[in-house]
């Protein structure tokens, strides 16, 4: 970003950056005698910190491995694309009401979003984690897809009639969402772009 202006995307190489740059020492791969070297709450610090950036640099790697040549303008210009190696989820909605709150993974396959504006009206989700499906408040539609997109999380519902229900789970960390533990997230409803 030059005067906040895009320039050309750029590869951030997660492996290149521990190794080179003094103030990430001790959190990448292969850096376990720096952390050695440090006080006992320091190397706690840092333990904690690598727990992240050791997932990160696992993930970078695998994305690396499912990337198009265009995911990185793809991804700046606000296309469509998945920017790990499985099936894309995100569809564009034209007029979207947007609906914050709180996700939930029950028990197996079973979710429940909870909304911020209506609390008492819970919207059950039911995804097939091994077919990548989805169902969302009881319609599957004509067309349904849940998975994993960057660090999110997210499944479309799509009707015949071009309606849409999309649910998007923030921060799962490119896995599939815990059990019971709470996850912000929007359910977005409107009517699915003709590509």
């Amino acid at each position: 970003m030059t005067n906040g202006v895009v320039g050309n995307p750029q590869e951030f190489d997660l492996p290149a950056f521990y190794k080179s740059i003094a103030l990430a020492s001790g959190l990448g791969a292969g850096q376990e005698n720096l952390v050695a070297q440090e006080t006992t709450p320091v190397q706690e610090t840092i333990k904690a910190v690598r727990i992240e950036t050791l997932a990160a640099l696992r993930r970078q790697s695998d994305r690396f491995r499912g990337f198009t040549r265009t995911f990185l303008a793809d991804a700046l210009n606000g296309t469509e694309g998945d920017l790990n190696p499985r099936p894309s989820v995100s569809v564009r909605i034209t007029n979207p009401q947007v609906v914050t709150g709180t996700f939930y993974r029950r028990q197996g396959n079973n979710a429940v979003f909870i909304p911020d504006n209506n609390p008492n009206s819970p919207v059950d989700i039911s995804v097939d984690f091994d077919q990548r499906t989805i169902d969302i408040g009881g319609n599957t539609g004509v067309s349904n897809r849940a998975g994993l997109s960057g660090n999110n999380a997210s499944g479309s519902v799509i009707n015949a009639n071009g309606q849409i229900t999309q649910i998007e789970v923030f921060a799962v960390n490119g896995e599939n969402p815990q059990e019971g533990v709470p996850y912000r997230g929007s359910l977005t409803t409107g009517v699915a772009r003709d590509r």
